[in-house]
């Protein structure tokens, strides 16, 4: 993630400070993040890669964060994998819903949002990182209160980056100073013409 990603979700965990979090896909998010939040939360990411998810075992170091692999079901899935390919990777956070947060920046993304609606506490904040991506987007529809931001990778070959913002009924709005998010977007969208 870079900087002006990661600076909108702290700005989300400070405000929303989530008791029960989902993540699907670990990464440094795993490490950093459940560090913002009160000292009895806990944070369950779900990750598909055995050795990455080993790897994030032996780093995690906050109680209550617990790092679960989840194989694929069918191993030769392609790009980022679609709803069957990933039933029980999807399907793995069941049990513990509802969640506060989810964190959405593994695999089957459009599945595991479709998914997120219905894990979700009524209050709960949605997370979707690499929301540059069009195809990502249709399940955020189902999701009355919203926020998207997009930077410079949007529009370009490789597309990657950005993050979508979701509640059932929390005004996201009340939660993030957008004003300040905004003009911090435009000014790495600015940045990016002058070194692109």
């Amino acid at each position: 993630m870079r900087p002006a990603e990661e600076d909108l979700i702290r700005d989300v965990l400070h405000a929303l400070q989530p008791m029960r979090c989902l993540e699907w896909g670990g990464g440094v998010s795993t490490l950093q993040f459940p560090d913002l939040l009160p000292p009895a939360a806990t944070w369950r990411t779900i990750e598909h890669d055995p050795s990455w998810a080993a790897q994030l075992t032996r780093l995690v170091t906050r109680p209550g964060v617990v790092v679960t692999h989840v194989p694929p079901d069918d191993p030769a899935f392609t790009g980022d994998g679609d709803a069957r390919s990933f039933e029980s990777y999807i399907d793995a956070a069941d049990d513990a819903a509802p969640f506060d947060l989810i964190l959405i920046d593994g695999r089957s993304r459009v599945a595991c949002l479709e998914k997120a609606r219905t894990l979700l506490s009524p209050q709960g904040v949605a997370i979707l990182h690499d929301a540059n991506r069009d195809e990502y987007l249709g399940p955020t529809k189902s999701f009355t209160h919203q926020l998207l931001f997009r930077d410079n990778r949007a529009r370009r070959e490789r597309v990657e980056g950005g993050v979508w913002f979701g509640s059932p009924a929390r005004n996201l709005r009340a939660l993030l100073d957008v004003g300040r998010h905004e003009r911090l977007w435009d000014f790495y969208r600015g940045m990016g013409r002058l070194l692109a």
